[in-house]
């Protein structure tokens, strides 16, 4: 039996559940809530003004002053060029600021950070599911392409 098979519905007799995605909350369910976080640290600040391009091919026009920050995920991280990222610090959502690189992607904000603040990648508020559905993925290809090479820590 499936884990959201087991959350649905009232299950008298089994002996065992694979538990898969339940483990993570990581179904739409109303009796599950999502236990992932991804998270990146800045590791470069570089001022921009208005007018100024960033990225690959000067695939970002700076609309007004701000910075551009680097984090070290990119493609060859499970963070695929289709995938609709919503990065944040502190709940203030950043900009992909042009394409994303193999190792890397690039943000804008208007608001200062500084090497080492983390950027939110996937949390409560923006969940792995929401990304799922406004990349038109599925889940199961975030969840199994998230690159072995991210550390992870278990709480």
């Amino acid at each position: 039996m499936a884990s959201s098979s087991f959350v649905k519905d009232d299950i008298k007799e089994t002996n065992c559940i694979r538990i898969g995605l339940g483990l993570y909350g990581l179904k739409d369910e109303e009796n599950t809530k999502q236990v992932l976080s991804l998270l990146s640290p800045i590791i470069n600040v570089n001022k921009i003004d208005k007018g100024d391009f960033a990225a690959y091919d000067n695939s970002f026009k700076a609309m007004q002053d701000g910075y551009i920050y680097t984090i070290p995920l990119g493609y060859s991280s499970g963070i695929l060029l289709k995938y609709k990222i919503k990065p944040s610090i502190d709940n203030k959502l950043l900009k992909v600021a042009g394409r994303k690189c193999m190792n890397q992607t690039l943000l804008f904000s208007k608001s200062l950070y500084f090497i080492g603040q983390m950027v939110e990648i996937i949390n409560e508020k923006n969940t792995l599911l929401s990304l799922a559905k406004r990349s038109n993925v599925s889940i199961y290809e975030l969840i199994s392409l998230l690159n072995p090479s991210i550390k992870r820590t278990i709480i």
